[in-house]
């Protein structure tokens, strides 16, 4: 049986100014990396990390940043 594919985007905990599709996750203390969208299968995944917590504004940042990179 294939195992469960899941996107997901890495968080870095240092900022890179210029670095526009970064988005700021004030619980997390570092950025998610919007240009870096990565296929992963789930059984990778170690723990859930309830101390990382988007709120409603970073995490509808965080599903737009994609729509606003440019075609190439």
């Amino acid at each position: 049986m294939a195992p469960e594919l899941i996107c997901v985007l890495p968080l870095a905990s240092v900022e890179r100014p210029g670095w526009v599709r970064r988005v700021r996750v004030a619980s997390g203390g570092g950025w998610v990396v919007t240009e870096e969208i990565r296929t992963v299968a789930a059984d990778r995944l170690r723990r859930y990390a309830p101390e990382i917590r988007l709120s409603a504004a970073e995490l509808d940042e965080v599903r737009h940043a994609p729509g606003q990179m440019p075609i190439v």
